[in-house]
């Protein structure tokens, strides 16, 4: 379905697979990475005796299923997710603005629900997230990267599926992210894919960019153990040639020179078992510690569906060491009053 279209922006809004014509007075949706991805309409009340009939809302129920679709001239689909909010806001003073507002979140909410206690012995983390998915009530799930050995021992204490899960990927340097309706567990693809070029002044006008050096992550050693020898063995990561992908030539470690002091970090894990399990974690870690170097936010000059979270943009035209490849830890889509604008958040690990 082709939706109103003012000042070459369009937006479509299916309910429950029936496209629905509703005059909306914004709609927003925010992606972030391993982060239920958030929606919400607005619509403006042209009733005040009986405001949800006159907008197709009167049957609208928590858990039912919404799809929005956003762009300039053709739309491309944003989010498919859950309405967990209805708000009306309605005053029956014809000077007052009354609005309805319904919001929800993709499927990755689900995981929210609840606290679970269990354990998971000889699973590999992508047997650990068909199995959690599952109970959660999602059924589709796909594992990029490596498949992973199996774990000796994992376990769930008291937490919800979704903090579980985080945690998992804390571990590995992996993140989460819904794909329409299958959940993708993956290795951070910050450098990695698609990238599209961004001309300061052409493309966004708006820029604010932070440049801090971490102070912790110079260098990780993580401490396993062998349970049947009692022997100790050590992963160790510091940034050396094949260990991480950087955007430029320099980390922020190595930027702060020979004045700033070092920053070594360790880890006791006498849950790590595997060396090769002991080299993964460190990595992982020095790659978490360097992640967000630079940090900032770029506001474009108009909508761009093509750009959300998880995925790589060229920024030019700053100048020094701001120059280069960033990647879009959140992005904020907006239609409001015909006009689509797209704000994103951005880090990049290196100069």
């Amino acid at each position: 379905m082709s939706e109103p279209s003012l000042k070459g922006a369009a937006y479509s809004l299916v309910r429950n697979h029936k496209a629905i014509g509703l005059d909306v007075e914004s709609i927003r949706v925010t992606h972030e990475v391993s982060t239920p991805t958030m929606f919400e309409f607005v619509v403006p009340v042209q009733s005040i005796r009986n405001p949800w009939s006159a907008m197709q809302l009167e049957n609208m129920r928590p858990g039912d299923e919404i799809s929005i679709a956003l762009g300039r001239g053709s739309v491309k689909p944003m989010v498919t997710g859950d309405v967990t909010l209805l708000w009306p806001q309605v005053n029956a003073d014809p000077g007052q603005r009354s609005k309805i507002t319904v919001a929800g979140f993709d499927r990755m909410e689900r995981l929210r629900f609840g606290a679970h206690t269990r354990t998971f012995v000889e699973y590999s983390d992508l047997s650990i997230m068909r199995e959690v998915a599952r109970t959660a009530g999602l059924s589709n799930v796909r594992m990029q990267g490596r498949p992973g050995k199996p774990l000796p021992y994992v376990l769930q204490n008291d937490e919800s599926d979704y903090d579980f899960l985080i945690r998992r990927c804390a571990e590995c340097d992996y993140e989460m992210l819904m794909q329409d309706t299958t959940l993708v567990f993956r290795p951070s693809a910050q450098g990695l894919g698609e990238i599209k070029a961004l001309q300061y002044y052409k493309d966004f006008d708006r820029v604010s960019l932070k440049l801090s050096v971490p102070r912790r992550g110079s260098s990780v050693t993580v401490t396993g153990y062998d349970l049947r020898s009692g022997e100790k063995f050590e992963g160790r990561a510091n940034g050396s040639a094949g260990q991480q992908r950087i955007a430029g030539s320099t980390t922020g470690y190595a930027a702060a020179g020979s004045v700033l002091p070092q920053s070594p970090i360790g880890f006791s894990r006498p849950d790590i078992t595997d060396r090769d399990a002991a080299q993964d974690y460190a990595e992982a870690q020095y790659a978490r510690g360097t992640s967000a170097f630079i940090t900032g936010t770029v506001g474009l000059f108009r909508g761009d569906e093509t750009l959300t979270a998880g995925t790589n943009v060229e920024l030019l035209g700053l100048g020094g060491d701001f120059d280069g490849l960033y990647y879009i830890s959140k992005s904020t889509h907006l239609y409001e009053q015909g006009a689509y604008q797209t704000e994103l958040e951005v880090r990049r690990n290196g100069i």
